[in-house]
């Protein structure tokens, strides 16, 4: 059997299935290193790049949309409206707001009432397009309520 031609230099090693599950499973069989360097922009990127899941997030947050501000919870105006995007909670301003509530954390779904705890980068993704779904609606000046289990949205408009 030849172990060395089916992992990286960080993986050669005598016990070839423990690297072998390791590798194939972890970072779709890349290394750490490889796969933050092929794919920079992947949310999984992001989640082997900040251990804080709410560092991850803003970092995310900062790669996908320009015009954030903020340390830890992420904040834009958009036509007079303030929209937040907050991994903790905040005290509500004093203006018109949108604010997304994004639980990095394990939650309960709300159908099955079962506690799950996706990954985060699979949670990252969702969060991008509810960003996009809330800029369209304060740019369109819609007032519509889309519910998911692991983003509450709360607004003073």
């Amino acid at each position: 059997m030849r172990v060395n031609s089916n992992f990286c230099k960080m993986h050669k090693t005598t016990k070839a299935s423990k690297a072998l599950v390791q590798t194939s499973s972890l970072y779709r069989g890349y290394s750490k290193n490889e796969y933050i360097n092929k794919f920079p922009e992947d949310p999984l990127t992001f989640q082997m790049l900040y251990k804080d899941k709410g560092m991850a997030t803003c970092k995310f947050i900062d790669s996908r949309f320009d015009g954030f501000k903020g340390s830890g919870n992420r904040e834009i105006q958009i036509n007079g409206i303030l929209l937040r995007i907050v991994t903790k909670p905040m005290p509500q301003p004093a203006q018109k707001y949108i604010s997304v509530r994004f639980n990095t954390d394990k939650y309960t779904c709300p159908k099955t009432g079962k506690t799950v705890n996706p990954m985060l980068y699979r949670r990252l993704p969702l969060l991008e397009e509810e960003i996009n779904r809330q800029i369209g609606r304060i740019l369109e000046g819609v007032h519509e309520v889309y519910l998911c289990p692991f983003i509450e949205i709360d607004s003073h408009l």
